[in-house]
């Protein structure tokens, strides 16, 4: 088989549905036209061609996927790995952010809602040949919203006038960011007891627990890892023990609903919401 040998200023054109075995590798000489020369995205080969078995080029374009996730203010796209030497990423024609093989992710925050942005995504193999996928993407703004976890603290036996705790991991629902306590204007805690009425059931507020004002200490900026929280490993951003030196908050046995209201600097209202039985 003869080879071809392909010099630093010559081009060669590849008809489509064509494939050749590469000759002299030394030079990586140049290609233009309808074909284009290098999409193998394989490692590059070295040494000398006589010594050296050439796979095929082809010039077809590897598939390849990414799916953009937009929020509020950001834009995290995900890809898939197809062997590329670099990953690279732009906006709006921008400087692009390079990352190496091994990462799949690329996120541009701080962006201003209610704006369109293009997204140029990019994969470039060891010879310098690109391919590359463009996303036209329009933020709105919209409220935040929080995925509220909950657990209680309790003793053992369940009795009334005990000592408990409520805890939740409170978490931004496209970010997965825990809630800032920065965020959080004032937080309010009412309990009731559930009773039976014509209705089904109705509940009576537990008496000195209307309204009561929670410090904005109770969420953490950070998610606690400890014995209190047994219902997984990511741990909890709220916790709060009712003060019961005047009155109890569990007084007789039943059924009681613990609520937290936590009021925001900007948004709705998170509302939490405990169950507990007592005997």
């Amino acid at each position: 088989m003869a080879n071809l040998i392909i010099g630093y200023d010559d081009n060669l054109v590849i008809p489509s549905g064509d494939h050749f075995s590469v000759g002299t590798l030394e030079n990586h000489g140049s290609a233009t036209g309808a074909g284009t020369l290098g999409l193998d995205w394989t490692e590059p080969i070295t040494g000398d061609s006589a010594a050296v078995e050439c796979p095929v080029v082809e010039e077809n374009i590897p598939a390849w996927s990414a799916v953009p996730f937009v929020g509020t203010d950001f834009i995290r796209i995900e890809y898939s790995e197809i062997g590329a030497s670099v990953y690279s990423a732009s906006l709006d024609g921008g400087s692009p952010v390079l990352h190496p093989p091994g990462h799949t992710e690329f996120l541009f925050s701080g962006l201003d809602p209610q704006s369109d942005y293009v997204v140029t995504l990019a994969a470039t193999n060891s010879r310098d040949n690109s391919i590359t996928r463009e996303f036209y993407i329009t933020l709105f703004a919209s409220p935040n919203m929080y995925r509220v976890i909950t657990q209680t603290f309790e003793q053992a036996d369940r009795n009334r006038e005990q000592n408990c705790a409520f805890l939740a991991r409170i978490t931004d629902v496209l970010t997965d960011a825990p809630l800032s306590p920065a965020d959080v204007d004032s937080i309010t805690l009412n309990a009731f007891r559930l009773v039976k009425n014509v209705k089904g059931r109705g509940r009576v507020p537990v008496s000195g627990f209307t309204d009561i004002p929670v410090d904005s200490s109770a969420v953490c900026s950070a998610f606690v890892q400890n014995s209190f929280w047994t219902r997984d490993n990511y741990g909890y951003n709220f916790f709060h023990a009712p003060e019961q030196v005047i009155k109890y908050l569990l007084p007789v046995p039943g059924s009681y609903q613990i609520e937290y209201e936590i009021r925001l600097t900007e948004g709705n209202p998170i509302k939490i919401c405990y169950e507990m039985l007592v005997y």
